[in-house]
């Protein structure tokens, strides 16, 4: 074998062919500059469909679904170890995401057990409890309640 690639290499020497062409074990022949563009049109729809599926996917987050009577139960795993100062910070902030994702406006919590929160008194909520808030649009309740929330006021300020 060394002998007859000797051979062959002497023989081709001023021709400009490389060894590796000259031996052809390759069985298929080395892909053409149109094949390379084949695969660059084809990529490009792949590429396209990849991209659109990351930026749609980066928007998209668990929102709780919304009862019949309008209410949405919020989780309070999130505060969990927090002192109450701050699991209630994070549960209104929670709140009002939840009404502005849903499409309105107010909340007031109507169910929270061991929720502290009595006329002019300031709200309490433990840390690992869950909220339940019950959403309105403009003009459906009376915003001088001392319970209603404005959620695009608590979103905005990040409380």
């Amino acid at each position: 074998m060394e002998k007859a690639l000797q051979k062959d290499v002497g023989r081709n020497k001023g021709a400009g062919v490389t060894v590796c062409q000259d031996l052809r074990w390759w069985k298929k022949p080395m892909s053409t500059h149109r094949d390379f563009a084949a695969l660059r049109s084809l990529g490009r729809p792949i590429l396209l469909v990849a991209l659109c599926g990351l930026v749609l996917s980066a928007c998209a987050h668990p929102v709780p679904p919304m009862h019949s009577d309008r209410t949405i139960v919020i989780s309070g795993k999130r505060t969990v170890g927090s002192n109450d100062r701050d699991a209630t910070r994070k549960m209104l902030i929670a709140a009002a995401r939840m009404t502005l994702d849903h499409g309105f406006r107010y909340f007031e919590i109507v169910g929270a057990p061991n929720t502290n929160s009595s006329r002019g008194a300031t709200l309490s909520i433990p840390a690992g409890t869950d909220v339940t808030i019950r959403v309105y649009r403009e003009g459906e309740i009376d915003l001088h309640r001392s319970d209603v929330r404005d959620a695009a006021g608590i979103a905005a300020a990040g409380l």
